[in-house]
């Protein structure tokens, strides 16, 4: 897959849906959404969270970074991600 160099190198702002994909990750997932969140020359930014039934404090934390969170039993990862692909706006 090539990407074109024009699109990073662009002065215009970009738009992105962001698919995070999460089971028990307590530990780890502010700083991953707070990563994501703080990216520069994005017009627009959705970050959804696709959870594996979590029995952490997973999906709490991830409230406030997450535009939208959906909960799935036993997701595979294509799964996951094509539910996640769904819901996004970009």
């Amino acid at each position: 897959m090539s990407i074109s160099s024009n699109l990073w190198q662009s002065k215009d702002m970009a738009s992105f849906s962001v698919l995070v994909r999460t089971k028990n990750e307590e530990k780890y997932i502010e700083r991953c959404l707070r990563a994501i969140r703080s990216q520069k020359n994005i017009e627009s930014l959705e970050i959804i969270l696709i959870d594996n039934l979590s029995t952490d404090s997973t999906v709490s934390k991830a409230r406030k970074y997450c535009d939208q969170i959906v909960s799935i039993e036993n997701f595979t990862p294509g799964k996951a991600l094509n539910l996640g692909a769904s819901y996004a706006n970009f």
